[in-house]
């Protein structure tokens, strides 16, 4: 599945949300933006709408990600999100990170943080 996200002051299409199935009831989510769109909240926005899908419309248990090493603010993203480290994998993107269900759902009851 894939999103465009774009302002709704405009309705632009400005960068890209996808969401890949897996097997075994999880998905991988990403978020391409230009530099130019990046640090605006855009894709911690996204990805929290994505994860309620996921989870409450898909019944997913999982979703995971992963970039290349060393990229700061996706792992502020992806901590900000509630995503835990995961096994190191193998490049061009061997970091990787997971969100389980349980822990969104934990989040939702918390009140805090992007899926309040």
């Amino acid at each position: 599945m894939a999103w465009t996200l774009s302002e709704s002051s405009d309705g632009i299409a400005f960068g890209l949300l996808g969401l890949v199935l897996d097997d075994a009831g999880g998905a991988e989510v990403g978020v391409v933006l230009p530099p130019a769109r990046q640090g605006r909240r855009h894709a911690t926005e996204a990805i929290a709408l994505v994860a309620q899908h996921a989870f409450q419309t898909l019944a997913l248990d999982r979703l995971y990600t992963r970039h290349a090493e060393g990229h700061g603010p996706a792992r502020g993203l992806m901590l900000r999100l509630g995503f835990e480290p995961a096994p190191i994998g193998t490049p061009p993107h061997p970091v990787r990170w997971t969100l389980t269900r349980e822990t969104w759902q934990a989040a939702k009851r918390d009140k805090a943080g992007p899926f309040s």
